[in-house]
């Protein structure tokens, strides 16, 4: 889960994205709180290489937490011509559905979590 540190800078840094994140999470069913609290989804991708891709149903922030032990695998932000090139535990926040994004060749054991916000839940809401 993202350590409440990873969290608290969120808020501080990005305060109204961290509250559309936590209105992403009052519209889950039953009043349900997730444990990934203020994210509504999250995505364990094990020693996974991804494609450069959007996010399109993702809605607010995305924030990845790379954990293992590996060398390369770096993410790259495509339209801002960035990469960026995370240790075991970093978190980077960033707009999935806005922003092409892959990773690039890596060796050893890269893991990682993706928290992220389900744009489908505020239909939810509507019925």
């Amino acid at each position: 889960m993202p350590d409440i540190f990873s969290i608290l800078q969120f808020r501080a840094l990005a305060p109204d994205e961290y509250k559309i994140s936590e209105n992403f999470v009052k519209s889950l069913p039953l009043g349900v709180t997730p444990v990934h609290y203020p994210f509504s989804g999250l995505v364990f991708n094990v020693s996974s290489r991804t494609l450069a891709h959007r996010d399109s149903r993702d809605g607010g922030m995305c924030m990845v937490v790379p954990f293992g032990n590996w060398e390369g695998g770096e993410l790259i932000l495509h339209e801002i011509r960035l990469a960026v090139d995370l240790n075991h535990c970093d978190a980077i926040l960033f707009r999935s559905s806005a922003l092409t994004h892959f990773n690039l060749p890596f060796t050893g054991f890269r893991n990682a979590l993706v928290f992220h916000c389900d744009s489908q839940l505020l239909k939810w809401e509507d019925h």
